[in-house]
């Protein structure tokens, strides 16, 4: 009797024991199609393999596409339809990216190739080498010897991100075949079905959190979907994102609409709090490409918007990840960003320059500065417009630079790239330093005006330090382009009550090279003896202040700045 019940216990146990394999399996083995039916997306792709699979004699293959949208499995599928009972022996898969050397090639790969497999007339043994684009060149060259020798019993079927990657003896000798990543459509189709068939529970915002975190790849989707499932038990938005631990869509469209409307400081609060979260550069400048994607705004905006984001991804890529590259994002999309229509009134000309106009208008209902740069008529209209917004680009990003280095300017309202024009604050009650000077030594010096002079060279000296020191090169440094603006209650300095604004960024650019910081050096020396001869101490304090606060490789500036000195020269400035 007690056999008996041993026996019926472990007849019913097997069943059980199999189906909580089954249920405990990652739920991209336990959905990964079997049936080219099944597959999702690229149907004109699985479609030619279906041919293939119907005559029976397949070629060599390389599926190149995305990570997660079916290429092995794709593989796979199409190995079961041509070797059918016999897919188990006949079947060789291996990871390149863990198995990618020539060793393999000439172990497993050749023993495979070698062995005997009764099959059907016309079916090979098939080796599916997966991320097989991680292989290095020596085992690919191995590879591609070994598919020669053995053709006539084996196939080989390479599955890819990229298929540069593979030599162009093995691509020759296969049929290429490319994936494209998912829609989200077709992305969320699939995971409403595996929420129904694991009766989950969710909302429509989890949902589209789940499609965004995967970004075309099914395998990414179902992992994050099973992750939250098993983490909360109900699929919501707050939810996935605790799972999957990304920059949060709201927080980075909250981001760009502050760009938007052109408040770049609260832009710049969100971007140092994902920063100070921990995310890396890649994830933040990804997430705010994604959003920008599907966000509604002007259509030129949009597209402003994606170039800048591609620069600064570039910058990332190359090593630069800093907070200050992702900030600098920020600054030229700022209402790139004020439309002509915010523009209200009748504009005043104020002045006129070499490079272009300044009118006082009216933006928002505040009085405001448009900065209309001239066209260039000896250039290229094509090259003028490229050199044009490049400039007013690098001008927006000086802004942004200064702010986030606690520097004095004009408040940035926006930029039109196609009308040459910047908007900025209009400071009323402001007057340059040069005016200043010229009325502090309209007669002799009494103390209080020198200790005016003393504190006015000591608040230049500390801003060119730390443009300097952010590597901001301003490229025009004069006492004209120094506005000093009232400050009612100057509780630092009663007797100074001004705050040092600089303006006219138009020739600035970033750069860590000493000789192009020295030269700027020089040119503010020669800007101030030329307007304020009378005052040859003058420019010593501003030195000495420059001393203090340029942190960055202060000596070799300073040697290079004597160096070009005594060459006596200005660098040219291409305006």
């Amino acid at each position: 009797m007690p056999e008996e019940v041993a026996s019926t216990s472990s007849a019913t146990g097997a069943p059980k024991e199999a189906e909580g394999k089954k249920k405990n399996l990652p739920w991209i083995e336990k959905y990964r199609p079997q049936r080219f039916e099944e597959i999702v997306g690229n149907e004109e792709t699985v479609a030619r393999l279906g041919i293939f699979a119907t005559q029976g004699n397949a070629p060599n293959i390389i599926i190149a596409g995305p990570p997660g949208v079916g290429k092995t499995t794709t593989i796979l599928c199409l190995a079961r339809i041509l070797l059918g009972a016999n897919f188990r022996e006949a079947i060789l898969e291996l990871n390149a990216s863990n198995e990618r050397g020539i060793d393999v090639v000439r172990g497993k790969i050749k023993m495979f190739a070698q062995q005997k497999v009764t099959l059907p007339r016309g079916r090979h043994k098939i080796v599916i080498l997966d991320e097989a684009d991680s292989m290095t060149e020596g085992a690919q060259q191995a590879l591609r010897r070994t598919m020669e020798i053995y053709s006539n019993t084996t196939r080989f079927a390479l599955a890819c991100n990229t298929s540069e990657k593979i030599i162009e003896p093995i691509q020759s000798r296969c049929a290429m075949l490319r994936f494209s990543k998912l829609s989200d459509a077709q992305v969320l189709a699939k995971v409403v079905e595996i929420c129904q068939r694991e009766t989950l529970s969710y909302d429509e915002d989890g949902l589209e959190a789940i499609v965004f975190t995967a970004q075309g790849d099914m395998r990414q989707a179902l992992n994050n979907l099973q992750s939250t499932a098993n983490g909360f038990g109900h699929i919501s938005g707050a939810n996935v994102f605790k799972v999957c631990d990304e920059p949060h869509p709201l927080l980075v469209q909250d981001m760009l609409q502050h760009c938007i409307k052109g408040d770049i400081h609260k832009a710049y609060k969100i971007m140092n709090k994902l920063w100070r979260l921990g995310y890396a550069a890649e994830d933040i400048i990804g997430n705010v490409f994604r959003v920008c994607r599907r966000m509604d705004m002007n259509e030129r905006l949009k597209l402003d918007f994606i170039r800048e984001i591609g620069e600064t991804h570039m910058k990332i890529v190359d090593g630069l990840n800093s907070l200050l590259q992702m900030s600098a994002l920020l600054a030229p999309n700022q209402q790139n960003m004020a439309e002509p229509s915010e523009i209200s009134g009748e504009v005043q000309l104020l002045k006129q320059g070499a490079e272009g106009k300044l009118y006082i208008g009216t933006y928002k209902g505040k009085r405001c500065l448009v900065k209309e740069r001239f066209e260039k008529k000896y250039r290229h209209p094509a090259l003028d417009r490229q050199l044009t917004r490049q400039r007013i680009k690098a001008e927006q990003k000086a802004f942004q630079r200064c702010a986030t280095a606690g520097l004095q300017t004009p408040a940035f309202y926006g930029a039109d790239l196609e009308e040459r024009k910047i908007y900025m604050e209009y400071l009323e009650k402001s007057r340059t330093a040069k005016d200043f000077i010229d009325g502090l030594t309209a007669s002799a010096l009494d103390e209080k005006e020198s200790s005016q002079l003393r504190t006015l060279a000591e608040k230049i000296g500390y801003v060119v330090g730390v443009l300097h020191r952010n590597n901001l090169v301003h490229g025009d440094l004069t006492t004209s382009n120094m506005l000093l603006d009232p400050v009612e209650n100057d509780a630092e300095d009663p007797a100074f009550p001004y705050r040092l604004v600089t303006i006219d960024f138009g020739l600035s650019h970033f750069s860590d090279n000493t000789e192009n910081k020295g030269v700027d050096l020089y040119v503010l020396e020669r800007a101030i003896l030329s307007a304020h001869s009378q005052l040859p101490d003058l420019f010593p304090m501003i030195l000495e202040a420059y001393r203090v606060h340029n942190t960055n490789h202060c000596k070799e500036t300073i040697a290079k700045y004597e160096e070009v000195r005594a060459r006596g020269r200005k660098r040219t400035m291409v305006g």
